[in-house]
């Protein structure tokens, strides 16, 4: 069990999924590809990691999402992302992007877990 507010959760995550896809659209469908894996990534911490094979590369995605309100080609990812981060890191834990070993990004997602 994670500590977040489920409605902002499935926001993000339905968000963040969104911009996989929008980043992945101009892939042929046969070769486009979307991850989600979740695990605990420490005894406090489940980590959940959105993996596309889109062309936007992490340091895009990084720079979004400090620099919101920019307009360009990724409108509704330029949009969201600065959303994304302040909602996921209201709960003291990061948003952060990994560039992929080929093509695309990972966003990784940390949350808190629930000590009972």
């Amino acid at each position: 069990m994670v500590q977040v507010d489920p409605c902002q959760l499935i926001q993000v995550l339905v968000n963040l999924i969104f911009n996989a896809l929008e980043s992945m659209r101009c892939s042929p469908p046969a070769k486009s590809r979307l991850v989600i894996v979740t695990g605990r990534n420490s005894a406090d911490q489940v980590e959940i990691a959105i993996r596309d094979n889109g062309l936007v590369i992490a340091d895009e995605i990084t720079a979004i999402m400090t620099a919101p309100f920019l307009s360009t080609e990724y409108s509704s990812i330029r949009m969201e992302l600065p959303v994304i981060r302040t909602a996921i890191e209201g709960h003291g834990e990061p948003l952060w992007a990994t560039p992929n070993r080929h093509q695309g990004v990972t966003m990784r997602l940390a949350l808190p877990c629930f000590s009972i």
